[in-house]
């Protein structure tokens, strides 16, 4: 078969040009990159995109899991200063309690006791960056407010008294305190306000250990002290603070009588603290899927820090026991103090201690669940770099052998293509 010149010669340019464009492909890739464009391996490509993707969202994971920890550390070191300060104020009601001390040595300590619960306020109203710790979703909001000195801003009001149960008792009850009556007799009773049932004081003192509460009451308030049935109750004239305000028919102070004795209910002046956040939390998903603040949420509450009272009063109960620890000191009432106020305190302490293990918990999770991450994305960040790499060291042998093979069809395109006019100019 007769091969023409014309034939030759585009054999010669397809074969040059195929050359060159390999020769370019390889150059393409000694930037590290197998793949520049679909084409180049379709298969590799789609599996770089997955990989990509599942990248993408385990970094934002990852980025959220950052968050969550620096969140919780903080957290975790303000409750652990607030637990210790507690702990010191624990000390101080125990001396105090003792009747040893003088006057003026008891006004030094209640003194004393209001700096530290200043300073238990001041790492309450920590921020990260620009957000209050224990705020909730308000957080651009601070919690306790203060004057221009760094006092804490408090109002004082007439509260009914209330017995704090430790945790044993709560159990026993099913409730966080007692309402404090004063009976006619002249002895002081209890009233569980969650069914109205009045227990002796030697009773609830001694541990309810010999009978149960339902054994030990002496009757009930009529309608229950606190129960949703009635009109015109306590209850419904105590505000959220456990201020008895007493309006409508209610009189002041409230009796009733149980057991033929004539029950009154208790009130002193107590100082309040109030709390401006609220009670949301902040969620750090670490899955696919919405929010879940059960499972995501990653802050305290003030309520959670420092509890509510028995009247829906909402992240200052703690506080407010601690304010009347300190009133109590200050005015010597050493019975108060060694009766009602030792239990008090270590409750505080405890309840603080409890709620550190929970977010010491939750963080030990999500610095695990992180680590997962990370690993997850040291694993996925290889399977791309499998995909989508190029062999440096290969490419670049091959692209030398390329140069040479395209140079050679060069110099060989010289000897086998006709001359053209300009050869013989």
């Amino acid at each position: 078969m007769r091969v023409s010149s014309n034939q030759m010669s585009n054999n010669y340019l397809r074969q040059l040009n195929n050359a060159y464009g390999r020769q370019q492909k390889l150059m393409e890739k000694t930037d590290g990159s197998d793949i520049h464009r679909p084409s180049d391996n379709p298969v590799n490509c789609v599996r770089t995109m997955l990989f990509n993707s599942s990248l993408v969202q385990n970094e934002q994971f990852t980025s959220n899991l950052n968050d969550a920890v620096s969140w919780m550390k903080s957290t975790d070191s303000a409750m652990s200063q607030i637990a210790d300060q507690l702990k010191t104020i624990t000390e101080r009601v125990s001396q105090s309690a003792n009747g040893y001390q003088s006057a003026s040595d008891m006004q030094a300590t209640a003194n004393e006791v209001t700096e530290i619960i200043n300073q238990i306020i001041s790492v309450a109203n920590g921020q990260i960056g620009d957000r209050y710790l224990f705020s909730g979703q308000s957080d651009k909001v601070r919690p306790y407010s203060s004057d221009s000195s760094g006092v804490i801003t408090t109002t004082v009001e007439n509260k009914i008294d209330l017995y704090s149960l430790d945790e044993e008792q709560k159990r026993t009850f099913g409730t966080e305190k007692l309402v404090i009556m004063t009976g006619s007799d002249g002895n002081t009773y209890y009233a569980n306000p969650s069914n109205g049932e009045v227990y002796e004081k030697s009773y609830v003192t001694s541990q309810t250990k010999d009978k149960t509460p339902a054994e030990a009451s002496i009757g009930n308030l009529t309608g229950g002290l606190f129960d949703a049935t009635g009109t015109d109750r306590p209850f419904d004239h105590i505000n959220t603070n456990g201020q008895y305000v007493g309006t409508g028919t209610t009189s002041i102070p409230y009796t009733d009588t149980v057991a033929g004795i004539t029950l009154t209910l208790s009130t002193s002046t107590k100082t309040v603290v109030k709390y401006n956040g609220d009670l949301n939390k902040i969620s750090m998903p670490v899955q696919n899927g919405g929010a879940k603040p059960e499972s995501d949420s990653v802050n305290m509450t003030g309520a959670d820090l420092f509890g509510t009272d028995i009247f829906g009063g909402q992240g200052s109960s703690l506080l407010n026991d601690l304010f009347e620890i300190r009133d109590k000191i200050s005015a010597g009432d050493v019975h108060w103090l060694s009766e009602t106020g030792i239990t008090l305190a270590n409750n505080s302490h405890d309840y603080v201690i409890n709620k550190e293990s929970e977010i010491g918990g939750r963080l030990s999770s999500y610095e695990m669940t992180k680590s997962i991450f990370e690993d997850n994305n040291t694993v996925i960040t290889g399977d791309i770099s499998g995909v989508s790499d190029a062999k440096v060291d290969e490419v670049i042998t091959d692209l030398q052998m390329a140069e040479i093979v395209y140079r050679l069809s060069l110099s060989v395109g010289s000897k086998i293509l006709p001359p053209s006019l300009a050869d013989y100019l």
